[in-house]
């Protein structure tokens, strides 16, 4: 629900082996190039980025999910300093702001999960007022339709509060999980884990629409998309066509860029505006396709054929971005996208191959400074 800069995003397509659609959403437009970023560079298929207020999926989206992640925006007064995030006083009234939106986002991320489904809640700061408080509120104005899973803090033996400044909390309350930054030498953080176990009341409203075809994605035919993936096994010895089984992805084609969709996001959220959609699969040159830099990075360690073992002492220069001359490319096709690796087989992206240098395709986001 507030999904920038991205870090509990890629935790979660981890967790599912990029095999379960991740709408990752925030409602700040300004962060989401750095989740775009992220993303790309974790190589994630299943995942469409969104620019909404997160108080609106509950009611657009009702009993959807199988799980919502609210890292709800918070005071952070539990991180340590740094430039970004210096410290700062916080006054009762933005308090009380911040509280009201974080029950009114976690309503929301209720109402959006699927009866058995899970939900957890989260903050980076210690005040009770925006963590023990605010679940306290949801549970007496919606009896019955949560249950706090306490295992997490029992393993930890890090429970929640049970009262505060005179608040006597719900007893399960106490299952959420408070971690003291001079106890478990940690960021102080707050998190619950739920169980959704009943309906929330709420009005369902229609949600933002606009036909598929005016994003300018056009799917790619069955003739197009085997003759694509012919070209990728022959080239690189790669199936991309039991990928695309694999991980539930259709090619589509805008202008001469080729992209993998979420199979998921058509089926159930196709007619719902996004910030960005889709892997780059490569671009067409004429009837040829020319690899991506996402796609190599993502599954250049699975080709079998065009891959350049570079030699040890080129790692400095090629990791900084320089391109490398003097080498004799030995079972390379010239002109065409190579996989990049070292001897050990680990993947070190894409450059290409030209007559008399390889030419280092590594975006700026992947280098490293001198």
């Amino acid at each position: 629900m507030a999904a920038s800069p991205g870090g509990k995003t890629t935790q979660l397509v981890d967790l599912n082996q990029d095999h379960g659609l991740v709408i990752a959403n925030d409602a700040s437009a300004s962060r989401l190039p750095a989740l775009k970023v992220v993303l790309q560079t974790w190589g994630a298929l299943n995942t469409v980025i969104t620019n909404y207020p997160g108080e609106k999926w509950g009611a657009w989206f009702p009993g959807t999910f199988d799980r919502v992640l609210l890292d709800a925006p918070c005071s952070m007064e539990s991180l340590r300093a740094s430039p970004s995030h210096p410290h700062r006083p916080i006054t009762p009234d933005e308090r009380s702001r911040l509280a009201s939106r974080q029950l009114a986002l976690l309503e929301s991320a209720v109402a959006a999960a699927r009866i058995g489904g899970e939900i957890v809640y989260s903050t980076c700061t210690l005040a009770p007022e925006e963590d023990e408080a605010v679940l306290d509120a949801f549970l007496k104005a919606h009896p019955n339709v949560i249950q706090v899973e306490p295992s997490p803090s029992r393993q930890l033996n890090a429970p929640g509060l049970t009262y505060f400044n005179g608040r006597v909390f719900d007893p399960q309350v106490a299952g959420s999980l408070r971690l003291w930054p001079h106890l478990y030498g940690t960021n102080g953080f707050f998190a619950a884990l739920l169980t959704k176990i009943g309906a929330i009341p709420s009005s369902t409203v229609k949600q933002p629409t606009r036909e598929f075809a005016g994003t300018g994605l056009t799917r790619l035919s069955p003739a197009q998309t085997n003759q694509l993936c012919g070209q990728i096994q022959s080239l690189y010895g790669f199936d991309l066509a039991a990928a695309l089984e694999t991980y539930q992805c259709t090619l589509y084609q805008r202008a001469a860029q080729v992209w993998l969709i979420p199979e998921q996001y058509l089926n159930h959220f196709g007619s719902l505006p996004y910030a960005f959609l889709g892997f780059p699969l490569g671009k067409l040159i004429g009837s040829k396709l020319e690899l991506s830099f996402e796609m190599v990075s993502r599954f250049g360690d699975a080709f079998n054929a065009n891959i350049f073992v570079l030699p040890d002492e080129y790692y400095p220069d090629w990791l900084h971005g320089a391109d490398i001359r003097g080498l004799r490319l030995e079972g390379i096709k010239m002109g065409t996208v190579v996989a990049v690796r070292d001897k050990l087989g680990r993947n070190l992206g894409a450059g290409k191959a030209l007559p008399k240098r390889l030419r280092n395709l590594l975006p700026s986001r992947s280098l490293i400074s001198p």
